[in-house]
Parts: C-alpha cells; sequence; structure tokens
C-alpha cells in the first residue's frame, strides 16, 4: 500500500455510479468528493459511495486543494470544456471516453496538461483488463500465427429517445465515440499496426448521431469488422482469426470474463478467466491510482499518442459517415 490518493468525481450520472461502486476495492483509491450542478445529487452520491465532501458546483469542487484526481462522467460533448477547466485549477485528470469529440480538442487538452505538468487520461480501460491483455499475449507468443480476420459486435437493443445520452447528439451521441474507440483500440493492439484503409457505413439517427453502423478496418495482412449499435441485439461474439488458430470470446469483449483460445483444428487448448471478480472500472481505478502515487503525468499504456491515434480513426469514420458536432466541435 502507498499513499492514499483523494478521488473527485465531476458529475453523478449512470457511468459515475459504476465508478463509484469501485473505491470499496480499492484501499489507496479515496472516494474523497463529489461535485454535481444540483447538491442534492452530490449528497445523495455521497452517502451512497462513502464520499467525505458534496459540492453543488464543479467550481466550487475545484477549489478543494486535497484533491489529487478528477474523473469526468459528463456527456462527451461537456468533456472539453470540464476537463480544461479541471487543468487549469491545477487539478490531474481521468476522463471519460471518448474524451472529447475531435482530435483537435484532445490536442488542446494534451498541450495544458503539459503545460501545468499534470496528468491527463482518457478512461480506455480497456488495454487494462486481464482478458484482453491475455489475448494479446496469445498473439505475441505466436499462439494464433498471424492475425488475419478479428470480427466484433458490440450492439444494445433500446427504444428511441431523444434526450438520451445514446441517441442524442448534443450530449454526444453516437457509435464511433461511444462504442468504436474501444473497437479502434482492440484491433490496434491485435494487429500491432495503424489501419491503411477504412470503410465505414450505418445509419443516422433523427438529430444526424450514427446509431447503428459497421466498420471495416484494413491493416497489413489482414482487417477487421466491427458491428455497432443501439437499436439491436446481435450474438455479441468476438474472434480473432489467425493462420494457425483462433481467439474467442462468447460475449462482448470490452468487458468479458473468459477468453479461449483455439488451435488450428478448432479445438479449445487454453481458456483463461478474469480472475478477481473485477469489471474493467476497477482496473481502471487501480492502475490510475498508481500512477498519480509514483507521480506519472501520463499512463505508461493508454498514453497521449495511444488516444490521438484512436482520434486518427474517428475523424475518418466520422466524416464518411456525414457526422458532426457542430458548435461542440470548437475549442
Amino acid at each position: 500500500m502507498g499513499k492514499k490518493v483523494n478521488w473527485a468525481v465531476l458529475s453523478t450520472g449512470r457511468i459515475a455510479h459504476e465508478l463509484g461502486e469501485c473505491f470499496a476495492k480499492h484501499p489507496d483509491a479515496v472516494p474523497y468528493a463529489v461535485g454535481s450542478r444540483d447538491l442534492a445529487k452530490a449528497e445523495a452520491y455521497k452517502e451512497e459511495f462513502g464520499f467525505q465532501k458534496a459540492y453543488g458546483s464543479y467550481e466550487e469542487m475545484l477549489q478543494d486543494p486535497d484533491i489529487d484526481i478528477v474523473y469526468i462522467g459528463t456527456p462527451t460533448t461537456m468533456h472539453y470544456e470540464n476537463a480544461k477547466m479541471c487543468l487549469e485549477h491545477g487539478k490531474n485528470v481521468l476522463c471519460e471516453k471518448a474524451i472529447t469529440v475531435n482530435k483537435k480538442q484532445f490536442e488542446a487538452l494534451c498541450a495544458l496538461a503539459k503545460e501545468k505538468d499534470l496528468f491527463l487520461m482518457e478512461a480506455m480501460w480497456l488495454p487494462l483488463h486481464p482478458t484482453f491483455k491475455k489475448a494479446a499475449e496469445w498473439i505475441r507468443e505466436g499462439r494464433i500465427g498471424d492475425v488475419q480476420y478479428i470480427k466484433a459486435e458490440h450492439t444494445f437493443q433500446h427504444p428511441y429517445d431523444p434526450t438520451d445520452r445514446g441517441f442524442s447528439k448534443a450530449l454526444g451521441a453516437g457509435t464511433i465515440l461511444d462504442l468504436g474507440v474501444y473497437n479502434f483500440a482492440f484491433a490496434g493492439e491485435m494487429f500491432g499496426a495503424k489501419p491503411e484503409k477504412i470503410n465505414m457505413i450505418g445509419r443516422l439517427g433523427p438529430d444526424g448521431a450514427d446509431i447503428d453502423s459497421q466498420v471495416q478496418l484494413i491493416y497489413p495482412g489482414g482487417y477487421a469488422i466491427f458491428t455497432m449499435g443501439y437499436t439491436s441485439d446481435t450474438t455479441a461474439n468476438t474472434f480473432i482469426a489467425g493462420s494457425k488458430g483462433k481467439i474467442q470470446y462468447n460475449e462482448i469483449y470490452t468487458g468479458a470474463k473468459y477468453v479461449y483460445l483455439y488451435d488450428d483444428r478448432m479445438r479449445i487448448v487454453e481458456t483463461y478467466a478474469e480472475p478477481n471478480g473485477w469489471v474493467g472500472l476497477d482496473y481502471e481505478v487501480e492502475s490510475v491510482t498508481e500512477c498519480i502515487q509514483q507521480g506519472k503525468k501520463m499512463h505508461p499504456v493508454i498514453t497521449w499518442d495511444h488516444t490521438l491515434e484512436m482520434f486518427d480513426i474517428v475523424e475518418e469514420c466520422k466524416r464518411q459517415m456525414g457526422v458532426d458536432y457542430g458548435e461542440f466541435e470548437a475549442l
């Protein structure tokens, strides 16, 4: 155990509640402060998850000198302004993905974090999850030969609601920013390269958000196809096919409890199970807490370059789909 790290949570929405459940498992990560534009919501969150302080505005919370890091869980279109405000107040930042709506905004945050000598990270916990790391390890060891094809489905069935964050462009809705960032990180790690070509198709909702889509990422030696959406459920299976075997998940890979290794005769030769009974956010809290304890300004795995490479794919997918976020695209 090392130095205690005081965490603050900016916003009390769904994802912030999921994060709040993690602190009891990580004794060095202290649930210290919560800020909301509604003090009653902040107080309720404080009581539910054992935080020490509740604030009725983000600005008031950021005046607290004892905060070590702020987690931002607001809608995507608010991330840039919220993260900028935290950095300007001298606070380290972990911001929910997608960290901004475009690459230009993220570059501006990186410049500000560098100027202020502060930690900044997109909350992309996928590379920290054990089943993801095990699949990548099998590939590095050559257990399935050369990666040739990845297929994954990441979909949910929800009734259309123009005020829901999954459908409202004003809240940063869209498969590209919400689900695509996982897929782009997944494919990049498994192929160990950047895509040479991107093909994106899909369907826009009434306000122009991409509510269903499919993307093909073409790499040297192979390609990946990802199906994403909010209006129908699919199989959720994921497989990585190689020249002498495959890796398969029988559930959505982002939080999979098991991953399976097959040989070239399609026999299961190894099964790996997530060891702690944790969710992805647990691994994120643990890892980021260690970064703050060690005085790091950038996560060693989810680096700024890692996020910038993701944004190169995001921008091309947005262009092909005709998606833009209007006023929220600006600095």
